[in-house]
């Protein structure tokens, strides 16, 4: 098998109509994270609202020392949002001269608020030093619990992750157990990284898996359907030899899979990476951690999910080409692909992007271990490469019957 052949299949893979669909799935794909995911834009706040990557790097890295800025900026504001409050002459006729008797007053607004308080509370919240007050209170409030507090909350949330239905898992698995005893015991070293860091490579990761699914299938699917239109399959049968040229095909797949899907996934990670910048190096584990099976950084999240993204596109694309492969003709060969596309975008969207690494994705439930998401991969490339070599020993030793 040289080289020579292999490079001719990658030509006829990479053609200008396959590349132009992939590039439509791409736009979609774009669309649907900006959706989802607003700091992909914005690269910081989203219009108007606080700032998760200000408030992840401005305090300092750790909770610990953290606290007592948060502290000292919450002492110096509370003076100058009660001199606001005091200056709206609405909140003054409802008894609101500070920020005490302000959250007084919100504490209990009624169910059936009048156009009145609605405008007063409209006014209030819109103070800048109420706004900067109740930011750092909420953050205080969110870092404030005890080493056993921090513990207890780890512990339900995993069993609320790794149970089925409503009812929680009890007790943990061992690798579960000793992986929430490691973050409960990360307590003093916690960062300040806001959930919404984690939550944009999480909540766009299942729209990069099924788009790089489904490109995969886009680029790979017309190749043995046209070479059996164009007659080069009887040319292929007429030697043993020609026959062989199938295995130069796979390796032709499994290499484009692989490029596309390191392309698709590298482009989504470097916009991510470009919006997350100044939090790249901060710890997951922080004041509200995603439950994540490893030590790592948002960058080395970010690469590993780009590593298994190009893992499912080579795994997807081969298992997809093994069950296609040559049609007919084009329609016959649509009608094949497009719900094998359905379903391996089903899967990758719904089970192994949804929150990988992580106990909140759905196989974590039935094998609860470190990593299922690449090893169930590994596991489908393992069974495409054998579908295929038997398929191109079978065909290599057959006798000419065209």
């Amino acid at each position: 098998m040289s080289m020579g052949l292999i490079l001719m299949e990658l030509r006829k893979i990479w053609r200008p109509l396959p590349l132009a669909g992939i590039a439509l799935v791409c736009a979609f794909a774009a669309l649907f994270m900006i959706g989802s995911s607003p700091l992909l834009v914005h690269g910081g706040a989203p219009a108007g609202d606080d700032d998760p990557i200000a408030e992840s790097t401005v305090y300092s890295l750790t909770v610990e020392t953290a606290r007592p800025e948060l502290e000292r900026q919450y002492r110096e504001l509370v003076p100058k949002a009660d001199a606001q409050i005091a200056a709206v002459p609405a909140a003054k006729a409802k008894g609101i001269t500070d920020m005490a008797g302000f959250e007084l007053w919100n504490a209990r607004f009624p169910r059936t608020p009048s156009d009145e308080d609605v405008a007063l509370i409209d006014t209030l919240t819109g103070l800048p030093s109420v706004q900067a007050v109740s930011r750092i209170s909420a953050l205080l409030e969110s870092t404030g619990d005890s080493p056993e507090d921090f513990a207890s909350q780890i512990r339900s949330r995993a069993a609320s992750y790794l149970g089925f239905g409503d009812v929680p898992r009890s007790p943990l698995p061992p690798l579960a157990k000793r992986r929430v005893e490691r973050i409960a015991a990360a307590y003093g070293s916690r960062t300040m990284l806001d959930l919404n860091i984690e939550s944009t490579v999480t909540d766009s990761a299942p729209i990069v898996f099924t788009a790089i699914g489904v490109s995969v299938i886009i680029l790979i699917a017309p190749i043995l359907t046209r070479d059996r239109q164009l007659h080069i399959r009887q040319l292929q049968w007429a030697s043993k030899t020609g026959r062989n040229a199938l295995g130069a095909q796979v390796i032709a797949v499994g290499v484009s899979c692989a490029a596309l899907s390191l392309a698709i996934a590298g482009l989504w990670a470097a916009w991510a990476a470009n919006a997350l910048r100044p939090c790249l190096g901060i710890s997951l584990i922080s004041y509200n951690p995603p439950l994540i099976w490893f030590d790592w950084t948002v960058g080395q999240y970010l690469a590993a999910v780009v590593l298994t993204a190009a893992l499912a596109g080579t795994a997807s694309g081969l298992l997809a080409g093994w069950i296609i492969r040559a049609r007919p003709n084009m329609i016959r060969m649509l009608i094949a692909a497009i719900p094998v596309a359905v379903a391996i975008g089903v899967v990758l969207d719904r089970v192994i992007g949804r929150q990988p690494f992580t106990f909140a994705n759905p196989m974590a439930k039935f094998i609860t271990i470190p990593g299922v998401e690449p090893l169930a991969l590994l596991a489908v490339l393992l069974l495409a490469a054998v579908l295929w070599a038997v398929s191109v020993r079978r065909l290599g030793g057959k006798e000419l019957l065209e």
